[in-house]
């Protein structure tokens, strides 16, 4: 069995989910959380003009105010009155794509891509997500983006503005997203510089600003602080206590806060929790080499981006702990990508494709029964399989 044959598999697996959960997006409402309180009224706030002026969105009186990038394309779910609960259908579909394009960039054939495409797409902690409207999803595949358009710098205007486009989404859809953004930057931004001037630097600035910058100007214009409600450097704190309990300190606050995010980071990334001692292990045994250079940024990026994870918010309570998983999509992505890339070297795609393929059995999503699918997704199957 070959990689060409494991990636159809790969994608027939895929198409299950998305057929799957489309028609669940086309048949309930909302009713996550998180979703309820401030992600919706936040995209309903693009429509009725109250974006300008968070105070006046509904919802969590201190949530309301975080950056609404990735809100703004559920607001054309709204405006075009398509059901909200498949924006994260479009939104995996999204980080799916930008896989196989970071995959291509890294070297990877066109099979291989998207076999780390489907097994990045289809772990625990995003398809447990697939019915709602948290950002997390969208904030992962423009990071996915960024890291690939950072591998490679090219000289035109149009490059520029891309990657402009896609750092605004990154940036103007969390707080954090700011912080993986510098990451990504601080690792690969210098080879940005060396084919820098000032009309590419334009069409990089403007639709950052634009797209990401936006939130932070708004809010210190609103309230004085651009990061409010919550506090750091020289702005005041409002009394957000979303950071008393970080990621660290649960997990080294107590056994049960320990194991419980152990716990959690398994049952989220399954097989995939391995990346990062495989891939620190064969850096250290290497200690040189083609793959080597090749791996070294993307695992200093994701060492970088788990310290970030670490200071984000987060419970000693399980389903907290589970649920805060998804703040950490971009420490694990450039991990599991290294993996691929140590296959490739020992010519071991094929392994790995088995391997992967195994953990998407394990997938914990809920189990639907929709029989009449098959006719729908039985000619997609065909067609993605036979598909050259």
């Amino acid at each position: 069995m070959n990689t060409k044959i494991l990636s159809k598999i790969c994608l027939l697996f895929f198409l299950f989910i998305f057929i799957n959960y489309f028609y669940v997006g086309l048949t309930t409402h909302p009713s996550e959380g998180d979703s309820l309180n401030y992600h919706i009224p936040i995209a309903k706030a693009y429509l009725d003009g109250a974006i300008f002026t968070p105070e006046k969105i509904q919802g969590v009186p201190f949530l309301k105010y975080s950056p609404g990038a990735s809100e703004g394309i559920l607001a054309i779910f709204y405006l075009l009155h398509i059901p909200p609960n498949l924006y994260n259908v479009v939104g995996v579909v999204l980080l799916f794509s930008a896989c196989i394009y970071l995959g291509k960039k890294y070297g990877l054939n066109p099979e291989t891509s998207i076999i780390f495409a489907s097994s990045v797409s289809m772990i625990n902690g995003i398809v447990r997500w697939l019915d709602t409207q948290i950002i997390d999803i969208y904030l992962a595949a423009f990071f996915v983006i960024t890291l690939a358009l950072l591998k490679k710098p090219e000289k035109t205007i149009k490059y520029f503005l891309f990657l402009g486009m896609a750092t605004g989404m990154l940036v103007g859809s969390k707080y954090s997203g700011i912080l993986f953004g510098g990451v990504l930057f601080l690792v690969f931004g210098r080879k940005v510089l060396s084919v820098l001037s000032f009309q590419k630097f334009l069409a990089f600035i403007i639709p950052l600003m634009f797209i990401g910058g936006f939130w932070y100007i708004r809010n210190y214009i609103v309230t004085g602080n651009p990061m409010y409600p919550q506090g750091f450097l020289f702005f005041e704190d409002y009394g957000f206590d979303i950071l008393e309990y970080q990621v660290w300190r649960v997990i080294t606050g107590s056994i049960s806060g320990f194991l419980g995010t152990v716990n959690a980071l398994i049952s989220e990334y399954m097989v995939w929790i391995l990346s990062i001692p495989i891939v620190i292990l064969f850096l250290l045994k290497s200690r040189g080499g083609k793959v080597f250079d090749l791996m070294l940024p993307l695992v200093i990026t994701g060492i970088f981006s788990l310290f970030i994870y670490s200071m984000l918010p987060s419970d000693n309570i399980d389903h907290i702990m589970v649920s805060v998983i998804r703040y950490s999509y971009p420490a694990f992505i450039p991990f599991i990508l290294s993996v691929f890339l140590i296959a490739k070297k020992y010519k071991k795609e094929e392994v790995l494709g088995i391997i992967a393929i195994a953990n998407m059995f394990f997938i914990g999503f809920p189990i639907f029964y929709y029989p009449k699918l098959l006719f729908f997704y039985i000619p997609l199957a065909l067609f993605a399989y036979f598909k050259k």
